[in-house]
């Protein structure tokens, strides 16, 4: 009777030791899995937070990039307006009727000095080969 009452004692001490051991891993398990969901929940705070700033940065990129699209369109189209006002001029000095002779005409005279330059600069390069 002495032999199964201390059994029946540590039994007892090593259920309690047991119970005690589960309760700890009880108390963890919910621990960890509180903290598990408070980070899934960060995170998704996160994700929220980046998508939010992502669509403000893509909807500023458009922005801008239309903006200088259409500042390339207006400079594309006075740079159209500036060439064509040049070459109306250009004709106009051409056939002034002011001198009726072309070679006293300026313009003539820096086309032709312009070209002579460019064609003497040719042959000096072939002359140093």
């Amino acid at each position: 009777a002495v032999v199964s009452t201390q059994s029946t004692g540590e039994a007892q001490k090593r259920e309690k030791k047991l119970k005690g051991r589960v309760s700890e891993m009880t108390e963890t398990i919910n621990r960890l899995t509180r903290n598990a969901e408070l980070r899934h929940m960060q995170q998704d705070s996160y994700i929220q937070d980046l998508k939010r700033t992502n669509n403000a940065l893509t909807c500023a990129y458009d922005k801008s990039k239309k903006k200088h699209a259409l500042s390339l369109k207006k400079l594309e189209a006075q740079i159209t307006q500036l060439v064509a006002q040049h070459e109306k001029e250009i004709m106009l000095k051409r056939n002034s009727p002011g001198d009726p002779d072309p070679a006293n005409n300026r313009l003539s005279y820096f086309e032709e000095r312009s070209c002579s330059s460019v064609g003497s600069q040719s042959h000096a390069e072939e002359t140093e080969l």
